[in-house]
């Protein structure tokens, strides 16, 4: 690897990061993995592979995967359409309404627009309030023709997650993936009395209020509370073909491109193509095809991704909201070590 643990901290420091876990696997070998910086600046408690950080939309991949295994049961098809899955619901466009299927949902790819306001103004409501919610929101864009990412679609599946299975969306999550994977220390609590829970922070090294919460209603989307050691496990599983909880197909599936989405949103770091498939995002960066997906929230800033030929794989954990005006921190910062850790000299991107 090129990029010994003294450049790594440089190029954190490059983003005004407080602290981050890192792990990286190439040839089959690991080749680093450890916390660096601090989770706690105030008190100096420094980041270890052990501490939590808030994997943001990371936690999507978690959602597609269990829409899949249902498939596999057969209780639920990507096919199917979401308006046969949950008799009564209504989209406010009566074309999407009959067509939308559970595959368009997981692929942004439905036209509506994606409105966080929504949900950030009603985060008391229960899941199922803010589903009826949904049924308010516009589409800007024609069904199935273009790229918006959307976070409460994604709920909308935990939502049907939940109605076919008749339990909460964090048990099956709980009970389905963490459990059979060892994630131990995985939750969907975010609170600082979790212990070794990474505080959140802003560039400027200020410290961002946490809002506590053991549930969220938008935690299909992005509301899982990982350490690198469990996150670690879950690459495996994905780079290893995911085999044992879902079939051969049911995964090829989960990594299969949908939805094209704009070069706008490559930011001038050498992506060639990008497609959003179910839960992950396939690229093409310097010639080389991966699968990856990044998070983003309130002190938060993840990335986690492997190369197609499963050779090498990677996770960033952050406790900083790594963006700025004109570019994508977080995209810049994956990339780069993604760049490092496959020979290339370590240079700003699209050096």
């Amino acid at each position: 690897m090129n990029m010994p643990a003294d450049k790594i901290l440089d190029l954190l420091k490059t983003f005004n990061t407080a602290g981050t876990a890192i792990y990286v696997v190439k040839n089959n070998e690991v080749v680093f993995n450890a916390g660096l910086g601090l989770r706690d600046v105030e008190n100096g408690l420094p980041v270890t592979t052990k501490t939590r950080f808030d994997i943001c939309s990371l936690t999507k991949a978690f959602t597609s995967f269990a829409i899949a295994m249902l498939c596999d049961r057969g209780l639920l098809s990507l096919d199917s359409r979401i308006s046969s899955v949950l008799p009564g619901f209504r989209f406010s466009d009566p074309y999407v309404t009959r067509h939308c299927r559970i595959e368009d949902i997981l692929s942004h790819r439905t036209g509506m627009e994606n409105n966080n306001s929504l949900w950030q103004d009603h985060e008391e409501y229960s899941r199922q309030e803010l589903v009826n919610l949904i049924q308010t929101i516009n589409f800007p864009q024609p069904f199935g023709c273009h790229y918006i990412y959307n976070n409460i679609l994604y709920t909308l599946a935990g939502h049907i997650i939940e109605h076919i299975t008749h339990m909460p969306y964090e048990t099956f999550i709980r009970e389905n993936i963490f459990q059979p994977l060892g994630m131990n220390h995985s939750t969907f609590c975010r609170t600082s009395e979790v212990p070794d829970f990474a505080l959140p922070y802003d560039v400027n090294g200020r410290r961002l209020p946490l809002k506590s919460c053991t549930y969220h209603p938008m935690a299909p989307c992005g509301m899982i509370s990982s350490n690198l050691e469990d996150m670690a496990k879950w690459l495996q599983y994905m780079k290893d073909d995911g085999g044992g909880l879902i079939c051969k197909s049911s995964y090829e599936q989960l990594l299969s491109p949908r939805t094209i989405v704009p070069d706008t949103l490559a930011m001038k770091t050498e992506v060639d193509l990008a497609a959003y498939a179910l839960g992950w995002i396939v690229k093409v960066y310097r010639g080389r095809k991966f699968f990856e997906h990044t998070g983003g929230g309130t002190g938060a800033t993840t990335a986690l991704g492997f190369t197609a030929d499963r050779t090498c794989g990677y996770i960033i954990l952050t406790n900083v909201v790594l963006r700025r005006p004109g570019e994508s921190g977080h995209q810049e910062l994956h990339l780069r070590l993604f760049a490092g850790q496959r020979g290339h000299r370590l240079g700003k991107a699209g050096a």
